[in-house]
């Protein structure tokens, strides 16, 4: 038996859509959130396999049961419901190998595909949760301004970000997008989210153009290891 997590402050949609998903999907159980504080709640309780989760709810939103998710449950994978739209875009997620993402409203089958195909995986294992990456597309889609502290093993480093954009990043040895970078290549990054960002920011580069780059350099260093 699977438990799967569905997070939405609509109770009637949610409730609707976790009877389907156990209809159609076999030793499927499902919980329920309003927000991200409840799903702490059902966390602390029930052993999850898959969250499926809106981003903006009230008392605590996506965003920061994503970053609690990093910190606590690093390999529980979670699949967003997002507004973003645009077949362009997931297109280009697609070719970037970022899952996770459902457009709203809702394609009720392929999302039974998708929900199925990740309970079927092996358990997970270093990577398959929330990591850094992934998070950050998030932020870049729904254009959130924030401040991510990031730690793992030990390191420890700063991104802000505005409406898409990185406007800065740090760690002890670096600056700008070289922290940014870096960042992207540290394993089960835990992160602490905060509105705004701090006001030594001063960069507009786009966040996407940095998860690119990130991209290519992992394609790089993966097509290096196995000529």
């Amino acid at each position: 038996m699977k438990t799967l997590l569905i997070v939405d402050d609509d109770l009637l949609f949610i409730q609707g859509l976790g009877r389907g998903l156990a209809r159609r999907i076999a030793h499927l159980h499902v919980e329920t959130a309003g927000h991200g504080g409840e799903a702490l709640d059902v966390f602390a309780t029930t052993g999850v396999d898959l969250v499926l989760t809106d981003l903006q709810m009230p008392v605590m939103d996506g965003f920061s049961l994503l970053a609690w998710m990093t910190r606590e449950r690093p390999h529980v994978p979670a699949i967003v419901m997002t507004a973003f739209g645009g077949s362009e875009i997931e297109r280009r997620l697609l070719a970037l190998g970022v899952g996770g993402y459902v457009e709203k409203p809702l394609d009720f089958d392929a999302l039974t595909v998708r929900v199925a195909e990740v309970l079927a995986e092996p358990p997970p294992g270093r990577g398959h949760g929330v990591t850094l990456a992934r998070f950050l597309h998030v932020l870049a889609l729904e254009a959130k301004t924030c401040t991510l502290d990031c730690e793992s093993q030990g390191r420890r480093g700063r991104l802000a970000l505005e409406a898409g954009l990185l406007a800065g990043a740090w760690t002890d040895e670096r600056e700008g997008k070289p922290a940014a970078l870096e960042m992207l290549t540290w394993p089960e990054v835990a992160i602490t989210i905060a509105e705004g960002r701090p006001p030594e920011a001063t960069l507009t580069v786009p966040l996407e153009a940095v998860l690119l780059e990130n991209s290519h350099r992992l394609d790089e260093a993966h097509r290096s290891r196995t000529s």
